[in-house]
This record gives C-alpha cells, sequence and structure tokens, in this order.
C-alpha cells in the first residue's frame, strides 16, 4: 500500500505542496520572530546612549552647585531620572536571565551607578571640596567608558539579529528554487509528457481507430488510465459486433415504450373526461390484454374501508376463476400466487395515498412471466385506476360538502321566514281565543279555534323537523358513520328503546345523493317507530340480496302501523316516498305477522346501475 502510495502522482505533487507550503510557513514564522525580537533593539540604543548625557549633566549640575555654594537638592531629580532609564524595559529585556556579555556589561554599568556614584552624590548633599569633585568627576569619566562599551555591546545584538534575518532568508530562497526545480522536472516527466502522449492516442480513438497501444512506463494514475483505455479499445471492438443486434431491440423495446404510453395517455384522458364512471375500466383491460399479450385479466374494485369488492371485471370467459380464492384473501395475499392447474396469478394492489381501492389479478400459464417493462406498465395503469377511483371519491366528497352548504342554508331561509310566520300565527291564535267570551260562545267557534290551533302547532312541528332534516350532516366518512350516530342519537334520547344497526354495504361506493336521501328515509322510518309503535326495539338493517339491489328494513316491535296511516302527524310516510321516488327504488311499509310494523325499501346504487 505504501508503495503504490509513493508511486502516485497525486500523492507527489501532494508532497511537493506540502513541503512548499511548510518551507514558506517557516520562513515567514523564523522572519516574525526574528523581527519581533528586533522590536526593542533601537529603543535600548538610544536610552543607553542617552545614559552618558544624563552623567555628563550630573556632574555639571553638581560643580555648578559647589561653585555657588547651594545644596544638593536639585540633583536629586536628574538621579532618579538616571536610575529609571537604567531599569528601563528596553535594557532589560535583552539581560534578563542571560549571562552574557551584554548582561555582564549591564551589570557593571548598574553595580557602579548604584553602589558608588549614586551614593557619593547623595552623600555629598552641601558641600563639596576640589578634591572630591576632581575624584567625582574621574569616577564619571571612567563610567561614561563603560556605558560606552554598553552602549556598543546593545549595538553588536541588533546587528547581529539583522544578520540572522538574512541568513534565513537567503536559505528560504535557495530552497525555494531548488523546490520549484524538482517541481517542475517531477511534472514534465510524470505528467506532461504522458498526458501528451494520452492525448494523441485519444484524438485517433475518437476519430475511430481502436487499434492504438498506449504505452507509458510509469505505475502511477497516467499508467492505470493507459492500461484501462488499451482494455477499453478491445471491449469496443468487441461491442461493435454486438451492435446491431441491440438497436434491434431497442427498437423494439421503443416501439413496447411507445403502446404503452399511448395507452397510459388513452386512460389518463378517459379519467379527465369520464371521472365518474368506469365503464371504460372493461375497455382498458382489453387494450391492456393486447398490449402484454395476457388473456386473463381481472380488476376487482372496493371501497376504501371495505374487505369485498363491489365490482368485478374480466377479460376472459373462465367460469368460477375467483372460487378458489375468498375476496378478502385475493386483497391480502402475496403478490404472486401459484394455482392447482398451474397457473400462476399476479397481484397488483390499486393503492393511492396509502388507501387500497382494489386489485388487478393476472392469470398467466406456467411458462410464463411478466417482462420488467410489462410489470412497469400494469403498475402505471394500477395506479391511474387508484388515480380515477380517488378522484371519484373526492368528487362524491365535494358534491357532498355543496349539498350540505345548501341544505344548510336552505333551512336558515325556511327559519328566517316560514319559521316567524307560523310563530306569529301561533300568538296571533291565543290572542283569538282570549278575546273571544266564554259565556255563551257557540260550540262551533271553539272547535275551529281548537283545530286551528292544534293545525298550526303541527304544522310548526312539521317544520322544526323539515329543519332537522336539512341541517342533518353527512360525516367524510359516509353513510354508515352517519347512521351509527343517529342510533347513539336515538339511545341518549330515548334510553327505553333498544336500537341495532346492520350495516353491509361499506363495499359499495354510494353517492353524496344516494347517501343523503337514504339518511332521511331511515330517520324518518325510526323516529315513525319511536313515537307511534309504542314498541322498544329497532332493528335498522342494510344489506345487498342476491340481484346485487340494496334492501333496507326498518322494523320494529310495536303494535303495528294502522289500515289507514294518511292521518295527522304522519306526514313522515310522505318524506319516505319522496325520498324512494328520488332514489327510483320500491317502498313498502307493512305490518308483520309476528307483530310490529316493516318499513322496506329497496334501489340499485349508481355504481352497479353502470354495470347493468
Amino acid at each position: 500500500m505504501l508503495q503504490k502510495l509513493r508511486k502516485s502522482i497525486t500523492f507527489r505533487m501532494g508532497a511537493l505542496m506540502v513541503m512548499l507550503v511548510m518551507l514558506t510557513l517557516i520562513t515567514i514564522s523564523s522572519s516574525y520572530f526574528i523581527s519581533e525580537s528586533t522590536d526593542q533593539d533601537a529603543a535600548a540604543v538610544n536610552i543607553a546612549g542617552s545614559l552618558r548625557m544624563q552623567s555628563y549633566r550630573l556632574l555639571n549640575l553638581v560643580m555648578r552647585n559647589a561653585i555657588e555654594r547651594q545644596t544638593s537638592q536639585s540633583v536629586y531629580p536628574l538621579l532618579e531620572e538616571f536610575s529609571r532609564s537604567l531599569t528601563a524595559p528596553a535594557l532589560l529585556q535583552e539581560v534578563r536571565g542571560e549571562t552574557t556579555a551584554l548582561s555582564k556589561q549591564y551589570q557593571v554599568v548598574k553595580q557602579q551607578w548604584f553602589s558608588d556614584i549614586k551614593k557619593q552624590i547623595e552623600k555629598e548633599t552641601y558641600s563639596w571640596n576640589s578634591l572630591q569633585l576632581n575624584f567625582l568627576q574621574h569616577k564619571i569619566e571612567s563610567f561614561v567608558v563603560e556605558i560606552d562599551k554598553l552602549v556598543h555591546l546593545y549595538q553588536r545584538l541588533a546587528e547581529k539579529k539583522i544578520d540572522t534575518l538574512r541568513l534565513v532568508q537567503i536559505i528560504a530562497l535557495f530552497a525555494t528554487t531548488c523546490l520549484a526545480y524538482f517541481s517542475v522536472k517531477i511534472f514534465q516527466q510524470h505528467v506532461v509528457l504522458p498526458l501528451q502522449h494520452l492525448t494523441h492516442c485519444a484524438h485517433k480513438i475518437g476519430l475511430g481507430n481502436f487499434s492504438q497501444n498506449i504505452i507509458v512506463s510509469h505505475d502511477d494514475e497516467l499508467g492505470l488510465l493507459a492500461k484501462t483505455i488499451n482494455k477499453m479499445c478491445v471491449d469496443i471492438s468487441q461491442m461493435y459486433t454486438k451492435l446491431e443486434q441491440r438497436v434491434e431491440a431497442k427498437t423494439k423495446a421503443l416501439n413496447q415504450s411507445n403502446q404503452s404510453l399511448n395507452f397510459l395517455y388513452q386512460v389518463a384522458r378517459d379519467i379527465n373526461e369520464k371521472s365518474e364512471g368506469h365503464n371504460f375500466f372493461k375497455q382498458w383491460l382489453e387494450s391492456l390484454a393486447r398490449i402484454i399479450n395476457v388473456n386473463a385479466i381481472d380488476l376487482c374494485l372496493k371501497t376504501i374501508d371495505a374487505q369485498i369488492p363491489y365490482e368485478h371485471y374480466k377479460t376472459h370467459t373462465i367460469e368460477n376463476a375467483c372460487l378458489p380464492l375468498d375476496c378478502e384473501e385475493c386483497m391480502h395475499s402475496e403478490l404472486t400466487l401459484s394455482s392447482k392447474d398451474g397457473c400462476t396469478k399476479v397481484r397488483f394492489p390499486l393503492i393511492k395515498d396509502g388507501n387500497n381501492y382494489g386489485v388487478l389479478v393476472f392469470t398467466m400459464s406456467e411458462n410464463r412471466q411478466l417482462q420488467p417493462w410489462e410489470e412497469q406498465l400494469i403498475n402505471s395503469f394500477a395506479s391511474q385506476v387508484a388515480v380515477a377511483l380517488s378522484l371519484r371519491g373526492q368528487l362524491y366528497q365535494e358534491r357532498r360538502i355543496a349539498l350540505m352548504n345548501e341544505r344548510t342554508v336552505i333551512a336558515r331561509e325556511l327559519h328566517d321566514s316560514l319559521a316567524q310566520a307560523l310563530s306569529y300565527l301561533k300568538i296571533q291564535v291565543t290572542r283569538l281565543k282570549r278575546a273571544l267570551p266564554t259565556e255563551k260562545q257557540p260550540s262551533h267557534i271553539s272547535d275551529i279555534v281548537i283545530e286551528l290551533r292544534e293545525g298550526i302547532t303541527s304544522a310548526y312541528q312539521q317544520l322544526r323537523e323539515l329543519l332537522t332534516t336539512f341541517r342533518l350532516q353527512i360525516p367524510e366518512k359516509g353513510l354508515q358513520a352517519a347512521l351509527a350516530q343517529t342510533v347513539k342519537q336515538t339511545y341518549d334520547q330515548h334510553a327505553g328503546f333498544e336500537v341495532k344497526l346492520d350495516y353491509q354495504i361499506q363495499h359499495l361506493p354510494l353517492t353524496p345523493n344516494e347517501e343523503i336521501h337514504l339518511l332521511q328515509l331511515i330517520r324518518e322510518a325510526m323516529q315513525n317507530a319511536i313515537h307511534h309503535s309504542l314498541g322498544n326495539k329497532l332493528l335498522v338493517s342494510l344489506v345487498v340480496n342476491d340481484d346485487q339491489h340494496i334492501k333496507i328494513s326498518v322494523i320494529d316491535n310495536g303494535v303495528g302501523i294502522s289500515e289507514s296511516p294518511e292521518k295527522l302527524n304522519h306526514y313522515g310516510l310522505a318524506i319516505m316516498r319522496e325520498r324512494s321516488r328520488h332514489l327510483k327504488g320500491v317502498l313498502e311499509i307493512k305490518r308483520l305477522e309476528q307483530g310490529g310494523t316493516g318499513v322496506f325499501f329497496e334501489f340499485i346504487p349508481f355504481c352497479l346501475q353502470e354495470k347493468g
């Protein structure tokens, strides 16, 4: 691994770049630290040189005070200034913890000043004789000589640092030049020349000459590239012999794709133009069978909550083809099933947004298998069918919402107009009754007033029931949820009345109009049974009979309906007959032999009418 890494062009170029960067960093860092160390050298030389001038000023002031017979108190500021200059940070920077000549010379100057000269000047404060002045002058002159040595040492130190900086820069320049030379040489040998040869051969290969043999002696990336190109030329020359067969296969695949796209386009157009119906499912299956050459195709459609389908389309005439498998088992079984007769059944569920709308089943012979393009086409078709069913469900939901909104508006208008008018009539009848004299009043007038009041009260009650009917809402889950809610409300309002709901049409997709008419018909039948049957049990049943008709039964255990129910307070019978006419069904209301009343209604839903 290490040997391959050392032969790599990338590694070599990277190593050269790292060396160049490291050299640059070392040069810059060295120059920075050297220049940083010389930051206070000029100040140190200036301060050390100023010590000579301060020494002579101090001597001159002492001699003038001696001549003028003045006190030496004025000398103290100069003494303090000299001491501060001698202990300045610029001077101490190079002598701290050092045993060099500079440090030793600094200690000599410092020792002479603090231990000798400064003490003598501070001692002789008031009088100086000529002998003392001469001795002091001699000491200061010797002290200045030592200061000159110190200044010279500081100067030499600064010059030494500058020389070191020059040396570092010269070495860096030489090293950079050598590194650049070797980098160019390596790049020329290992990159430029092999790349020129590769480019020349690649140009010939681009013109169709696959006989080129690229020779690159280096065992690096370009050598590997050369070997790969040589192998590629051999492979391409072999692939040319099979190109015609592949073109023919691609042409066939394109024809199949064209047929598939045309079929899917036709399906999408039918969905947009006929989203409300589904008679074109049969046509779709026949077209799909021709394209993929499979004769036995079954399409089973169901609602989201159902376990069995409400519609079954097929392209074959095989009798009892679905009997070996139960519908619910087929809906939830594996994608591929094997039957006893050797045929293979392949299932494709109709799923949209996590909702299952049915299954598409293909029955094929034992040796027949679906090709990938066929599976892709079938999956797309299954998705399109699921989209069509989903759009129809959305359309039903939108119509349901629009119908509920319209009925709410009608209920509001009835309440604001007719209800208020009936309330006003009730008040007027009450006023009329009170205005008539109670004594010597004809009996027929009292009867008329009573009948008028009862009629208005009955009309008001019927209006309230009508408003309740118009305000009736179908929940999003459909008729079953609405009926379950009605049963619960009945139980809450009439605790002694037992209501049982038998709902067996979950698999049928009812239209919004069918749902609202059925709900109102069943509610009216339940209300009549609760108020007039004098029973305590009620059975509501919705099933599909053998003729594929929906049969609705509302049976109570009461006294049974009278022979002439069309009397006062029986307007609900007219409402039920009106609903049955809207659904084009047959309504029958009769007294049962075992007792009680049965309301029976039978009709063909829209989803089953299209099949007929």
